[in-house]
C-alpha cells in the first residue's frame, strides 16, 4: 500500500485523538475524577445503575419496545 494510501486510511478508520473528541473528553475526565474522589464516585455509578434498572422495569411493565 502507498503512503498516501495509508494516509487516507487512518485518516478514515483511526479513532479520533482523545483531546479532539467529547465523547472520549468524559471518559478521560470520569476517570481523572474517580481517582481523586472514589467513594463519591461510586456513590454516582450506584445512582446510575439503580436508574437504568428502573427504567428497564418500567419499560417492562409498560410492554418493552414495539418494533
Amino acid at each position: 500500500m502507498s503512503a498516501s494510501g495509508k494516509r487516507a486510511y487512518f485518516e478514515t478508520f483511526a479513532p479520533p485523538a482523545l483531546f479532539n473528541h467529547p465523547e472520549h473528553d468524559g471518559f478521560r475526565f470520569g476517570r481523572k475524577l474517580a481517582k481523586r474522589y472514589p467513594e463519591k464516585m461510586m456513590q454516582v455509578m450506584e445512582g446510575f445503575r439503580q436508574g437504568v434498572k428502573a427504567g428497564t422495569e418500567a419499560a417492562q411493565r409498560a410492554g418493552g419496545q414495539s418494533a
